[in-house]
C-alpha cells in the first residue's frame, strides 16, 4: 500500500487510459490502499459507466475497498444492482455489504 500511495497520482492517471486492460490494472493497484481509494473515488465512481464491464467490476471491487467510500457513493453502487450481469449485481451487493451505515 505504500508504494501504491506513493504513485497514486500516476496510477490514478491510467484510469483514463484507451486500453481496457490498463484501467482494470490500475483499479487493482489502486484497491490496495482505503485512502488512495478515497482519495480518488471520483474517478473511480466513474468507471463504473466505463464501455468494458471488467472494469466495471474493478470499479467495484476498488469501492469496497474503503467502506466510507461505499456510503458515500451507494447510490451509484445501488444501480448496478439491476444491471442485466449477475456477476455485476453480485459485486454491488458484496460493496453495499462494506458500507459503515
Amino acid at each position: 500500500p505504500e508504494t501504491v500511495a506513493k504513485h497514486d497520482e500516476a496510477i490514478a492517471r491510467k484510469l483514463e487510459n484507451s486500453n481496457e486492460d490498463m484501467r482494470k490494472a490500475a483499479l487493482w493497484a489502486l484497491e490496495k490502499s482505503p485512502e488512495t481509494v478515497a482519495k480518488h473515488d471520483e474517478a473511480i465512481v466513474r468507471k463504473l459507466e466505463d464501455s468494458d464491464e471488467g472494469v466495471r467490476k474493478a470499479a467495484l471491487w476498488a469501492l469496497a475497498k474503503s467502506p466510507e467510500t461505499v456510503a458515500k457513493h451507494d447510490e451509484a453502487i445501488a444501480r448496478k444492482l439491476e444491471n442485466s450481469n449477475e456477476d455485476m449485481r453480485k459485486a454491488a451487493l458484496w460493496a453495499l455489504e462494506k458500507s459503515p451505515e
